[in-house]
């Protein structure tokens, strides 16, 4: 008869589940799919895939709940808030790029080189330009890229900036 209440026990936190957690269950075995089955990114997907799963079982210990810390729990204050663990996360994952495309085609480096050369220059256009002067207002995008920046906050407002009369080719 102890067998029977001890594997009863086993079930009994179902009780506490969630149709959230049943999601979860099926984002996490997707992820795993992918990552065997399809083998997109193993590396990253299975680790994720089973975290998913594993955080999401009702009551499991895995992470804190109540007094009782849970093993994710002590690993998440260990290793990410002091930003351990995604530092040796990019340092693996790098070791492990595939250079070949890039060795065979060197001068596919030009593209990463004009990508960084362009949003330097639109940080040196939009950021800088604001932080040396005080008071300046930054519009956005309006209605297509119309004027980002207004340094002087004047009162004559967008309108003052658009093409044409403004009568009929802009309204608020």
């Amino acid at each position: 008869m102890n067998f029977w209440n001890t594997f009863a026990a086993l079930f009994s936190n179902f009780g506490a589940l969630t149709w959230q957690m049943v999601v979860m269950w099926g984002i996490g075995a997707l992820l795993i799919y992918l990552a065997i089955v399809k083998k997109m990114e193993p590396s990253l997907l299975l680790p994720m895939g089973f975290g998913a799963i594993l955080v999401n079982l009702p009551a499991s210990g895995a992470i804190t709940q109540g007094d009782t810390v849970g093993p994710i729990s002590a690993l998440f204050e260990a290793g990410m808030s002091n930003e351990l663990f995604p530092l040796l996360l990019f340092i693996g994952i790098g070791a492990m790029i595939d250079f070949g495309p890039l060795l065979e085609k060197p001068w596919l480096m030009l593209f990463g080189a004009a990508i960084l050369a362009l949003s330097d220059a639109a940080e040196e256009q939009v950021l800088l330009p604001q932080m040396a002067e005080p008071g300046a207002d930054v519009h956005g995008l309006v209605d297509g890229g119309v004027e980002a920046f207004d340094a002087g906050g004047d009162e004559e407002g967008i309108e003052a900036h658009l093409p044409g009369d403004g009568v009929g080719e802009y309204q608020k």
